[in-house]
């Protein structure tokens, strides 16, 4: 988890485990009730000292060995997609979007075609999430998903700052 951060440039900002579990829940990384799943058998065993059952050890592991299987997925999108160009289907060689991930400082950058230009940068914590989880959505859109299911998800979780909706 802290190697994933740290490679984003966001050590100095998600120092806490219970805000670093609050980051991959917003950014859509990882669900949200596996995460406070293992955050409540941790903090059993952390914070109480209780000694954890059967159940709640193997439910542990699963969701840990999860967690790093899904965090080596998107560690591997990061090194291979820090900077993206799409192009236009109807105009071969027409750039339609150009995004580029910053570690230092912490921003994500979208440049659309026709020169508007949108910026997500960490000091604005919860708009860069958003733009994170925009970011690793088009990555998956490479070789996972359809057009049509990014465009969706764009809209559904569609930020102020992008203005309007998406199409094809």
């Amino acid at each position: 988890m802290d190697t994933f951060i740290h490679i984003l440039g966001l050590s100095n900002i998600l120092k806490s485990f219970p805000r670093k579990l609050d980051f991959f829940s917003k950014t859509g990384l990882l669900s949200s009730r596996s995460l406070e799943k293992l955050n409540r058998i941790r903090n059993k065993m952390e914070h109480e000292y209780a000694d954890p059952n059967l159940a709640e050890i193997d439910a542990y592991f699963d969701l840990a060995s999860g967690f790093i299987h899904s965090l080596e997925g998107y560690i591997f999108m990061l090194g291979s997609h820090k900077e993206q160009e799409w192009e236009r289907k109807d105009i071969p060689d027409k750039v339609a979007l150009r995004i580029k991930l910053n570690q230092t400082p912490p921003q994500i950058t979208f440049q659309i075609a026709g020169g508007r230009t949108i910026t997500f940068d960490a000091k604005h914590f919860d708009t860069y999430l958003q733009g994170l989880e925009i970011y690793f959505l088009i990555c998956r859109a490479t070789a996972l998903l359809s057009a049509d299911y990014v465009i969706y998800k764009l809209n559904r979780n569609k930020s102020p700052n992008t203005g309007g909706r998406y199409s094809r």
